[in-house]
């Protein structure tokens, strides 16, 4: 099945989405949904409701329009100076 990845396939008969979705399996999609976000992660199967199930997803957002002014307005005050960021070290160990 050689087709364009960026289009959808609608099948027509059952047996055309049964081998569909058998050629998608372990594979890495990237999924868009409604509300704007993307799911990127290994294809496994649908669920009885039709629902997509990825397996080690990760979820994207894309920033709203404040955040991306934000983002400008602190990179024109110092446009040579990395975005900082907190720490993540862990807490020293506490002696017994």
């Amino acid at each position: 099945m050689s087709q364009d990845p960026n289009t959808t396939f609608l099948p027509e008969e059952r047996d055309d989405a049964t081998e569909w979705l058998n050629s998608l399996l372990n594979k890495n999609l990237r999924v868009s949904v409604t509300d704007g976000r993307m799911f990127w992660g290994q294809f496994k199967c649908v669920d009885a409701e039709s629902n997509i199930i990825l397996h080690s997803t990760y979820e994207y957002r894309f920033p709203t329009s404040s955040q991306l002014a934000a983002a400008a307005a602190a990179h024109s005050q110092h446009p040579h100076q990395p975005p900082s960021k907190k720490p993540t070290t862990a807490p020293p160990p506490q002696e017994k």
